[in-house]
């Protein structure tokens, strides 16, 4: 079941001894367990690019199956950015507020949708490589820091959300 307070959290969503949301001290045992299961794919960025004059990002992922692949699988790309400095409160400080904290791993949008988008309409031999290119035109006036900027893709189970796998790359800004 659903744990009141935190810290909590969740290892790519599939439970560990029958409970999907973890508490902090179960974390590192979850880990190491699903650390241990074989990957079903490979994920690579192959590019993720930052075009100033055009104010887009472009990407291009490779999967490849070492297993046998579902239809029900999906991949989504988040942006996520890095030392974004900004107010905090933390009320085990007295004063609680902190005006300068670092935030890192800070979510910044979706060149997908939040679940993403199906990586085939079929379900896919093991073997099979598949290329994915994505483009996002971005939000003008951001104050994002695009040397700090990445993405970050994921393969999920589109019906039980569980992860499969996860790759990351900082926007190339030359």
């Amino acid at each position: 079941g659903w744990e009141i307070g935190t810290p909590n959290g969740l290892i790519d969503r599939i439970p560990y001894n029958g409970s999907l949301v973890l508490g902090e001290t179960t974390w590192e045992a979850a880990l190491l367990a699903r650390m241990k299961e074989k990957a079903k794919m490979t994920l690579k960025f192959e590019n993720a690019n930052f075009n100033l004059s055009e104010n887009t990002i472009s990407t291009q992922l490779k999967i490849k199956f070492i297993e046998k692949g579902l239809a029900n699988y999906n991949i989504a790309i988040y942006i996520v950015e890095d030392s974004v400095v900004n107010y905090q409160t933390d009320y085990r400080l007295s004063p609680p507020d902190i005006l300068d904290y670092v935030h890192n791993n800070t979510l910044r949008g979706a060149i997908t949708s939040t679940w993403g988008v199906p990586i085939s309409d079929t379900d896919i031999s093991a073997g099979t490589e598949i290329t994915k290119d994505f483009s996002y035109s971005l939000p003008e006036n951001i104050d994002w820091r695009m040397n700090w900027v990445r993405l970050v893709a994921v393969i999920t189970n589109s019906e039980t959300k569980e992860v499969l796998q996860v790759s990351e790359k900082y926007l190339n800004t030359k």
